[in-house]
């Protein structure tokens, strides 16, 4: 059996959040979106032999992005209920929140988190405006305040922009003590740039305490192709190690490709054409995920 904790995962609730980015006059303007307009709880996160569901990490979905706290109550209720008929399922929650804040008023978001025991961190998704963000004092005082918490920050950004990776580096550079920083998607470079893409990845790979999830192929192309999977998580693989790689779905935008079951019967065909042992799929399935969002106690 093949124990898989999905790392990225967002689950809604349409009768109760707000999701404003899948209303089709929102962007992102995907033709498809339309397709997984629906409610999802970690019940649909259904796999048969030889793999098994054992956890899974929901990332923020746009619930109530002015009250963030509402969306970890909603999926806490999901994971209760989930956790009845499935007592060894691993669940944590990374929140959204607001970097530009001033640090009282960001405070005053995040601390509500800390009465959410499955909250392990929070995304502010950089992509476009990773730059000017990361080049915001105010940005990164905030960032340095949940590195203070112990709250992981999910990291979205182009990782074929060399500036960007610059300012990682130097925002590491400043820190005392360890920070760790999860990178969403980090295969999709591979598709779009690879050249820059590899040399951005080495330096990222520098940094100890950042993990990357091999996730998001259907992000860049719907009709990605499989050895392009392949050569993207060899070289995650080479880069960071087993260690700091986590397979991760993306689900449910990943149905807009394949069924949850059809994406990680590929994963493990991927795995078997790169010719990984049993240690190495064991870390990419499960175990850097466990390492990464339940080294905590207050996680269950």
């Amino acid at each position: 059996m093949i124990r898989i904790v999905d790392p990225h995962v967002h689950l809604f609730d349409l009768a109760q959040g707000k999701y404003a980015w899948l209303h089709p006059h929102n962007p992102p303007f995907w033709p498809d979106k339309d397709n997984i307009h629906h409610s999802y709880t970690p019940a649909d996160l259904c796999l048969s032999a030889p793999l098994q569901i054992t956890g899974c990490v929901h990332i923020e979905a746009g619930f109530d992005n002015a009250q963030p706290w509402r969306e970890l109550a909603s999926v806490d209720k999901m994971f209760a209920q989930w956790q009845i008929s499935s007592p060894l399922s691993r669940c944590a929650s990374i929140a959204t929140c607001d970097l530009t804040l001033a640090t009282t008023k960001f405070i005053n978001q995040i601390n509500p988190f800390f009465d959410y025991a499955h909250c392990v961190g929070v995304r502010h998704i950089l992509d476009e405006n990773a730059l000017s963000l990361l080049s915001n004092p105010q940005v990164l005082t905030n960032l340095h305040y949940l590195a203070d918490k112990q709250y992981i920050f999910e990291a979205q950004f182009d990782l074929t922009d060399e500036s960007v990776v610059t300012a990682i580096e130097q925002w590491f550079a400043t820190r005392e003590t360890p920070a760790i920083w999860v990178v969403d998607h980090a295969s999709i470079g591979c598709q779009t740039d690879p050249m820059k893409w590899h040399s951005n990845l080495q330096r990222l790979a520098q940094i100890p305490t950042l993990i990357v999830k091999a996730s998001g192929w259907e992000m860049a192309d719907r009709h990605y192709a499989h050895a392009r999977i392949v050569e993207a998580l060899g070289a995650l693989i080479q880069f960071f190690g087993v260690e700091r790689v986590m397979l991760a779905s993306n689900f449910p935008v990943s149905l807009l490709r394949s069924t949850y079951q059809e994406y990680w019967q590929q994963m493990v065909t991927v795995c078997k054409d790169l010719g990984l042992d049993e240690h190495s799929q064991r870390c990419l399935f499960e175990q850097t995920a466990l390492a990464t969002y339940f080294s905590s106690p207050s996680t269950k």
